[in-house]
């Protein structure tokens, strides 16, 4: 928890202001400390992390801190508090301390956003094309966090067909619509049941995140949109298709030397479609998995031991 804030500026450094925390003593943390330890909390503690976020914004003493300050005041505020008044009202005050025209370009896209979603303004139609996309995707991505589905999926499906009216190979238009429709796809997989319509759209925006990550991604971000297609179309129940998407991820996984996480899911993936069809070669795919989960490490096999435990529990 913060106690306080310590004014400073440590020469030639970026991390020029930090926080003290009374599990650290007293200890000032650096501002990348301060963000990444914020990112850790935020979903926990989202009021606190709001307070934090209050506190520090005087205290901003390079224009590099900017963006990753803007980043956290719209996901906190937006997705987790739904406070939009309260969002916009910060990245205003922050608005005041920027002095380039892209920091100033990602705060008034941020407070646009932020307005979409809490009903404060209707559109965005005074924005470029891609800044449009932007602005939508950031807030659909909140209302899906304050759980207004009906209203993030029209955001959204106006964000594609904006994007359907031309946007460039290397648009960053296109992260977002990877991110947003990846986010799409997993609250509907999450869904304990889910009507036919809804189905389609899971796997709709699978796919939609596959495109546009093969855009705008990286080979770890192809695989896992590989990995959420599978997921989206076996839930589906198009298993011939689910099987195709879970190999081209092992198959990236393993072009690439991926690391024993990346591995474990990989081949989790292929053993969850191929458990009824193929017992034998399910087995196989399950000894993989247990081989990558002894290397993955301590902080990731929470989230790894409860499947691998299923899988091994439904071997008749």
């Amino acid at each position: 928890m913060v106690t306080q804030v310590l004014r400073g500026i440590f020469p030639n450094s970026m991390d020029f202001v930090g926080l003290t925390r009374a599990d650290q003593h007293n200890t000032p943390m650096t501002f990348d400390q301060f963000v990444d330890q914020a990112w850790a909390d935020h979903a926990d503690k989202s009021v606190d992390v709001a307070d934090r976020l209050k506190d520090f914004l005087p205290n901003v003493s390079h224009q590099d801190q900017i963006p990753g300050l803007v980043s956290l005041i719209t996901h906190v505020y937006g997705e987790h508090l739904g406070q939009w008044a309260e969002g916009i009202e910060l990245l205003q005050r922050l608005q005041l301390q920027a002095d380039s025209a892209e920091n100033r370009n990602t705060i008034f896209r941020s407070v646009s956003a932020l307005r979409l979603a809490g009903g404060l303004a209707d559109n965005v139609d005074d924005l470029m094309n891609s800044d449009q996309i932007r602005v939508l995707c950031v807030a659909s991505a909140a209302l899906i966090g304050q759980k207004q589905f009906p209203r993030a999926v029209a955001y959204f499906n106006d964000a594609l067909q904006l994007a359907a009216e031309g946007l460039g190979a290397n648009d960053p238009a296109h992260r977002s619509l990877a991110v947003t429709a990846n986010n799409l796809a997993t609250n509907l997989e999450k869904q304990t049941s889910r009507s036919p319509e809804e189905t389609t759209l899971m796997v709709r925006m699978a796919r939609v995140a596959l495109e546009h990550w093969l855009l705008a991604g990286q080979w770890t971000q192809h695989q896992a949109a590989h990995y959420r297609l599978s997921k989206a179309l076996f839930l589906a129940g198009n298993l011939v298709e689910a099987l195709e998407e879970a190999m081209s991820c092992l198959a990236i996984c393993k072009s690439h030397k991926a690391g024993p996480l990346e591995m474990f899911w990989a081949n989790e993936a292929v053993a969850s479609v191929i458990h009824d069809s193929k017992p034998s070669a399910f087995v196989d795919y399950l000894r993989n998995m247990r081989d990558a989960f002894e290397n993955v490490d301590e902080a990731d096999k929470p989230d790894c031991e409860p499947r691998l435990a299923e899988l091994e529990a439904s071997i008749v």
